[in-house]
């Protein structure tokens, strides 16, 4: 699998299916970041260290902030308690996709492998705003993935939210059916393909706002002037 940047990551699935056009428009702009993306890939960063180092808090490195710690820490605690004996943690996999586009892959965060009965793939999000964990596309890529890893041998299927820095509860689980992730494995399918068209349609909507070609899009430019005119009408 290719290391670089997939043109369809786990990440901006839901923009794909909401907007299939911000594929080809955003081709070529560089990838931005921020300073909140720069602290959750630090964060990150850090919980793989410690689930995969079995680092104690005292020998972890000076750079993380101690509440960056804490909050790491607080949710190793929770995946630990999410694994039942017997179960395989894969941290930081490798989730291949290629079986739908040879452009879709990514890396899921925790997953808890109990083969024949229950599959629970968790994302540890370090941002404020609240995620949800409810038909969220790129949980359900990630599921995907691995489940298609082990050939759909689950009974259970289950993916969650972990937001340490959100106002209520760090942990929400959604819990899904084989039969709903075959469904959005058509839905992704049908998404791409529409993506790879010739003149994929664009749309404009809360997705736009980490879109790298938010401003040079004719339907975003296209549907504020048009607000704009309506705001000026009715004055």
């Amino acid at each position: 699998m290719s290391k670089k940047h997939a043109k369809y990551s786990p990440s901006s699935i839901y923009r794909v299916l909401a907007c299939a056009g911000s594929v080809k428009l955003s081709e070529g702009l560089e990838q931005r970041t921020n300073p909140a993306a720069e602290e959750g890939t630090l964060a990150h960063e850090l919980v793989e260290l410690i689930l995969t180092k079995d680092l104690t808090l005292g020998k972890i490195p000076r750079k993380y902030p101690k509440d960056m710690i804490n909050h790491a820490a607080d949710f190793v605690g929770e995946v630990a308690r999410q694994k039942k004996k017997g179960s395989d943690l894969l941290v930081e996999t490798k989730v291949d996709l290629t079986f739908i586009h040879e452009e879709l892959y990514g890396t899921a965060d925790v997953s808890v492998v109990d083969l024949y009965d229950r599959l629970h793939v968790i994302d540890f999000k370090y941002g404020k705003g609240f995620v949800s964990e409810k038909n969220n596309p790129q949980l359900m890529t990630y599921l995907l993935g691995i489940a298609h890893l082990y050939s759909y041998d689950f009974a259970d299927y289950e993916v969650s939210i972990y937001q340490p820095r959100y106002k209520g509860k760090p942990m929400r689980t959604y819990v899904t059916t084989k039969k709903e992730l075959k469904e959005f494995a058509n839905l992704l399918d049908f998404g791409i393909n529409l993506a790879e068209s010739k003149n994929p349609p664009l749309n404009m909507g809360n997705h736009c706002h980490f879109c790298l070609a938010k401003d040079i899009c004719p339907e975003r430019d296209k549907v504020l002037k048009s607000n704009a005119k309506l705001d000026f009408d009715n004055e």
